[in-house]
């Protein structure tokens, strides 16, 4: 066939006009019985067009002969094929910023629960027995490690600690809740603990190294959020002499003073950083186990933020935390109150009490925290 009658042949044919140029264009060059087509393929097919143009080009070649490929319908040549989401996943945190883990360092939220954030205390030995003759630094956070991915079935939640030394620990620490009566008994069936007073609490035996959450529920949150990470930094014993000591000092220069103020401890703070160095050391290994069944693995490393921004973090955490101290107490004790049936004197309406303090106290501190982070996280390798 000469390019004249191609042309002709071709005409008849609707594609785009960019797409018209190009295969002119080509068979001036190029010998009609070897067409080679190479094109992306595009939202509305156009490789199916081009395979059209290919087949009706060939059987005029070989003398008219049907081809042995039936015509691509109009409808299906304009359809769309979805393409399969590929697995994937990360911590929420980085889909918050835009983008991925790899090779970038966000802030992390670890937010401190006073009622269980924890002191200078006795080390915990590996059956998770405490060792009087060990003192540590042990404080707990509440990480911010909800994850987000595509085709995701469930995350696993683990520490690699192999590069921490003796008594240094990092595990994940899990809160349960107690019931108690009025006498601060503890209550043996907790399922009425609509009754009593009710507390979330730890301790070591809620010690663990991994947990596994199942992202196919709709409860995802509420599998995470009892889970602390707990961290400990071990002292000698001159370390802990000095530590008494000053937290001792600090206590009775606030006795006589009579301020409700609370100050900053610089023993304290320096042990705070200590600590957190030590978390740097272990890596948050997350494997994801997606829809399909394969899995996929990341690790993190959590590390305290520059350490003058770490000081000046809590000292500004101190001023504000003693201002709403202050609040909380002439809350409390502006509070109506009523007698109970024991004759003791009881907050009258004690759950709007409570909603009260969560609202101008808690919440506050949350937020407080939120927006001065002590740590960054960043995805590594080893």
């Amino acid at each position: 066939m000469d390019l004249e009658s191609y042309k002709l042949l071709y005409q008849r044919i609707e594609v785009p006009p960019q797409l018209s140029e190009k295969v002119l264009q080509h068979a001036g060059r190029q010998p009609a019985s070897t067409p080679v087509f190479r094109w992306k393929r595009v939202g509305v097919r156009i490789t199916a067009v081009c395979c059209a143009l290919v087949l009706a080009v060939g059987a005029v070649v070989i003398g008219m002969r049907r081809s042995a490929v039936a015509p691509t319908p109009v409808a299906s040549q304009n359809a769309v094929v979805p393409a399969k989401q590929q697995n994937f996943f990360d911590l929420a945190v980085y889909a918050a910023k835009g983008g991925n883990s790899r090779g970038k360092t966000v802030s992390l939220n670890m937010t401190m629960d006073w009622g269980l954030n924890g002191g200078s205390y006795w080390a915990t030995g590996p059956d998770g027995v405490w060792v009087e003759s060990q003192r540590v630094e042990a404080l707990t956070y509440h990480p911010n490690i909800l994850c987000t991915g595509t085709n995701l079935k469930s995350v696993q939640y683990s520490w690699d600690t192999s590069k921490l030394s003796k008594w240094e620990l990092v595990k994940f620490n899990k809160e349960f809740l107690s019931a108690v009566d009025k006498n601060g008994k503890k209550i043996a069936d907790p399922q009425k603990y609509g009754q009593y007073d009710c507390r979330y609490s730890m301790d070591n035996t809620t010690l663990t190294s991994k947990f596994t959450v199942d992202y196919t529920k709709k409860d995802i949150s509420s599998q995470i959020l009892p889970f602390y990470i707990r961290i400990e930094t071990p002292m000698t014993a001159a370390q802990a002499k000095a530590y008494d000591q000053s937290v001792t000092e600090q206590q009775k220069k606030e006795a006589k003073s009579g301020s409700t103020e609370i100050t900053a401890n610089p023993q304290d703070i320096a042990w705070r950083l200590k600590n957190a160095k030590t978390l740097e050391k272990a890596r948050l290994v997350l494997k994801a186990t997606f829809t399909d069944g394969t899995t996929q693995q990341k690790r993190y490393r959590i590390s305290p933020i520059e350490e003058k921004a770490y000081n000046a973090n809590w000292d500004a955490f101190y001023k504000f935390a003693s201002a709403l101290y202050a609040k909380q107490q002439k809350l409390v004790a502006s509070w109506p109150v009523e007698t109970d049936a024991d004759g003791k004197q009881q907050p009258k309406d004690e759950e709007k009490l409570n909603a009260t303090l969560k609202e101008q106290i808690n919440q506050p501190i949350y937020d407080f925290e939120a927006k001065h982070p002590l740590f960054t996280l960043m995805q590594v390798d080893n």
